[in-house]
């Protein structure tokens, strides 16, 4: 699965072929399953992610995540608090404690629609 981060260090998924190319994989990979929707929250997360770091966050695979790919998933379940694990200024700090909260939020009703949905079946 491609990294769901800004590609390449551009914020502008247009700037360059591959990062076109990892956007339609990401894109892709959430239409599979019904939520492409969520793309563009996962864009943003993962842009504030990469800011709040300093740095691309390390991918792992899919049967082996990384430890940045652990952590996040932790902060996105509410079993780490982003003060405990990550070491950047207060503003971004408070900036992505902002987007994991409206990722869960926007999570939370995704599946709610398709909850509904099957419920209607």
């Amino acid at each position: 699965m491609p990294s769901l981060l800004n590609c390449h260090g551009h914020h502008n998924f247009a700037l360059s072929p591959a990062c076109r190319e990892e956007n339609l994989a990401r894109r892709r990979t959430l239409v599979s399953y019904d939520c492409v929707m969520l793309a563009p929250v996962f864009d943003s997360l993962m842009t504030l992610c990469e800011s709040a770091f300093g740095r691309r966050i390390t991918v792992g695979e899919a049967q082996s995540l990384s430890d940045d790919e652990q952590m996040l998933l932790a902060l996105l379940d509410g079993s780490k608090l982003y003060r405990g694990c990550i070491n950047c200024p207060q503003n971004a700090a408070t900036i992505l404690h902002g987007a994991i909260c409206s990722t869960r939020i926007l999570i939370g009703l995704e599946w709610g629609h398709h909850l509904g949905a099957v419920r209607e079946q």
